[in-house]
């Protein structure tokens, strides 16, 4: 069941990351649009920055669980500094 789910979850994210590229560019278009009401273009612009945010926090959290994993495999003298 457990095995099933995560080919699924990854069927999902590849599905997302291939549609991630045609959403930024419909982003992109209203923000530029002369057509595009204000508030549609200050929602676009809200949705860029709020997930650049979560994608800068994803990867500051990637890099700190990298590093605590580096520590862990580290032999105990090693990560005391003796």
């Amino acid at each position: 069941m457990r095995r099933r789910q995560g080919e699924a979850l990854a069927a999902a994210t590849a599905a997302l990351s291939g549609l991630a590229g045609k959403a930024l560019t419909v982003l992109d278009r209203v923000m530029d649009s002369k057509d595009a009401t204000d508030a549609a273009k200050l929602r676009a612009a809200g949705l860029v920055l709020s997930e650049r945010w979560k994608a800068a926090e994803m990867v500051e959290l990637v890099e700190r669980i990298g590093a605590l994993e580096e520590a862990l495999d580290r032999p105990k003298s090693m990560a005391l500094g003796t």
